[in-house]
């Protein structure tokens, strides 16, 4: 019999098929229920699974395997590092201590974990893990949070190493220098400073004398026997001896003293003899009067010491210097009081003239006709010619030459020791005093430059006056 009722194909239903099954039904009649899960959607006519974005599988039961996500799984993930991808968006979820889209970047310094969220809790310049936060200290630090130093003994990263630091030297906690006590030395202060030096790293250098030696860590001197000081640089005081000076001598004679260090009874510098009853002979001086003295210019010398004692006239540690000049007497105390150009006795301070002065202070040229040291010589010069006081010298007047003045300017010559040339022509004269020119017959003018006329020249009957006029009547 006919109804007219519709029979729907597979996937639809309603009175006139026209409506998909309803969601999570399929097939004829929409009688099958849909197997697909994680919100796949369900073909309404086959049951097919269309998986959502991040699974797969029949029934879409299955998540994307490990690097793959999205739809159908064909996208690959971009995470590093051991970073978990997200099936689903291939977001990167990174492991503890990265960061970063693709978890590439290793957590900023002072922080780790999961998304680098965790704070470090390091000191001491330490690093911290970035994955675990654990403490990575610096040389010379340990501890968790590296805020101990390393023990005594020990030293560089975690504190492993082991210093090798001898005599008390201290070992540096990061490189394990040795910082050595005072009086020792080397890399690891196995070395006591060599005799001369002392104090850190034994850098200074001591100043003991006579033997002394020198403590190697304060520098302190330990003298020997006989001698004392900072340095020592000292003998012992008379009267004691020994080390440190600490010993009385028992030395009955005078001018005995005992031997610094010993304690033997000597003669005091100065004296010798059998007790010590004879004292030193001129020249000699000291102990056992055995060193000889070397004061000169007649100097004493002081038999204990040898020092000089000068004479007047002479200073200097042997009196070899003579005084000064200018200086004169006992140790050169006295001012000379001679004039210029004078000496003085350096004993006796008496002046000693230049040639040609004299008087106690040599005050006074020599007189007329003296000269030379003392005024003692007789001058030489004639003619009216001037003695130089200090050689003899002789300064002629005009119209006089020579050593002694005894000659007259050759012609042609006149003035101050006829140093002058006369200008005189024509043969003309030239007076050797004035250099004036006499005229030759026939000649006039100041330099008989001049001829007369003729009317005039028969009339002169000689040469003309010095001035070169004729002058009747002066013939």
């Amino acid at each position: 019999m006919r109804t007219g009722q519709c029979i729907c194909d597979a996937g639809y239903t309603g009175l006139r098929c026209d409506q998909k099954c309803p969601e999570g039904r399929f097939g004829l009649s929409c009688r099958h229920r849909c197997q697909c899960d994680n919100g796949a959607a369900c073909d309404h006519v086959s049951g097919a699974c269309a998986c959502s974005p991040g699974w797969s599988g029949t029934f879409c039961e299955r998540a994307c395997p490990d690097g793959f996500y999205g739809l159908e799984c064909q996208k690959t993930c971009m995470c590093l590092n051991g970073a978990h991808c997200d099936h689903v968006t291939g977001r990167c979820v990174c492991s503890a201590g990265w960061i970063g889209p693709h978890c590439n970047q290793t957590c900023q310094d002072h922080w780790y974990g999961e998304n680098c969220s965790q704070p470090c809790i390091c000191f001491n310049d330490a690093t911290c893990d970035p994955v675990s936060g654990q403490c990575l200290c610096a040389a010379g630090w340990t501890g968790a949070t590296c805020q101990q130093a390393c023990p005594s003994g020990f030293y560089g990263e975690n504190c492993h190493q082991q210093c090798l630091c001898r005599n008390g030297g201290s070992c540096d906690p990061v490189t394990g220098h040795c910082t050595c006590l005072e009086g020792w030395t080397g890399l690891a202060c196995e070395q006591e400073c060599a005799q001369g030096r002392y104090g850190a790293d034994c850098q200074q250098a001591c100043d003991c004398r006579n033997g002394g030696l020198c403590d190697r860590q304060t520098g302190l001197c330990v003298c020997q026997a006989g001698w004392t000081g900072q340095r020592c640089q000292s003998p012992c005081l008379a009267g004691t001896f020994g080390l440190n000076c600490a010993q009385a001598c028992q030395c009955p004679a005078t001018n005995q003293d005992c031997h610094p260090v010993t304690g033997e009874c000597i003669c005091a510098p100065g004296y010798h003899g059998n007790h010590c009853q004879l004292r030193c002979s001129a020249g000699w001086y000291g102990r056992n009067c055995q060193q000889q003295c070397k004061c000169k210019n007649g100097g004493y010398c002081e038999p204990t010491t040898g020092m000089c004692q000068c004479p007047a006239g002479y200073v200097g540690a042997d009196c070899s210097t003579g005084c000064p000049a200018g200086r004169y007497g006992k140790d050169c105390v006295h001012l000379c009081s001679c004039g210029k150009g004078a000496t003085c006795h350096h004993v006796t301070g008496i002046c000693i003239c230049p040639a040609g002065r004299t008087g106690p202070s040599c005050e006074h040229a020599c007189r007329k006709n003296q000269y030379g040291p003392g005024c003692r010589q007789t001058c030489a010069c004639r003619n009216g010619g001037i003695c130089h006081a200090a050689d003899g010298s002789c300064v002629c007047g005009l119209g006089r030459t020579g050593r002694f003045c005894e000659l007259e300017c050759p012609p042609g010559k006149y003035g101050a020791n006829c140093q002058l040339t006369c200008a005189c022509r024509n043969n003309g004269t030239c007076d050797p005093v004035t250099g004036a020119c006499r005229c030759s017959r026939g000649h006039y003018g100041h330099v008989c430059e001049h001829t007369c006329p003729p009317d005039v020249a028969a009339r002169i009957p000689h040469p003309v006056s010095p001035r070169g006029i004729f002058q009747p009547g002066k013939h």
